[in-house]
């Protein structure tokens, strides 16, 4: 099984296109750019992937993938409305730093705990546009650019496909 650990921030929604609208037509704050929908699905497609969610906007959705405010309920319409497969999301698992301080997620290690207990997957590729918190999985990182002067440019590409072929060729 091939999985896509998925961001959704400088991923599906950039600057760009996040400056059209700030709010969803459920009146939610997530927003999600249709064209960047279309090159996922092809991804998905082409390299016979499935969708994890690794974004913070996990938390809309419930262990079954249920929404549970007006955010979720756009994702999941979105999702089916462009046929992604979407199959689960990681775990929020909080990183101590020892000195008091806890960061309230750490995206390496929820990874990590989602590919130990499902063994069926075979190879796996995260889509995100920061690497910070993924430092043991950069080889497995395909990095998206926010923040562009070309409003194509952002976030998911077509471009990165073979980059993605390549790393979903890598074994864990």
């Amino acid at each position: 099984m091939n999985i896509i650990f998925l961001d959704i921030d400088g991923v599906l929604n950039t600057s760009h296109f996040a400056m059209k609208d700030y709010k969803n037509k459920y009146g939610g704050y997530l927003i999600i750019n249709p064209e960047k929908l279309k090159i996922l699905k092809k991804i998905c497609e082409l390299t016979n992937s499935s969708v994890v969610l690794s974004t913070g906007w996990k938390s809309i959705l419930d262990e079954d993938l249920r929404p549970l405010d007006v955010n979720g309920k756009f994702l999941l319409e979105m999702f089916k409305e462009y046929d992604i497969p979407l199959v689960g999301k990681t775990k929020t698992i909080p990183l101590d730093l020892g000195d008091g301080r806890v960061l309230p997620y750490c995206k390496e290690l929820e990874i990590v705990d989602y590919l130990s207990s499902h063994p069926e997957v075979k190879h796996f590729c995260i889509i995100d546009d920061e690497d910070k918190g993924l430092e043991s999985l950069l080889d497995y990182l395909i990095k998206t650019k926010d923040y562009q002067a070309n409003q194509e440019d952002e976030g998911l590409i077509m471009e990165y496909l073979d980059e993605i072929n390549k790393v979903l060729k890598k074994e864990i």
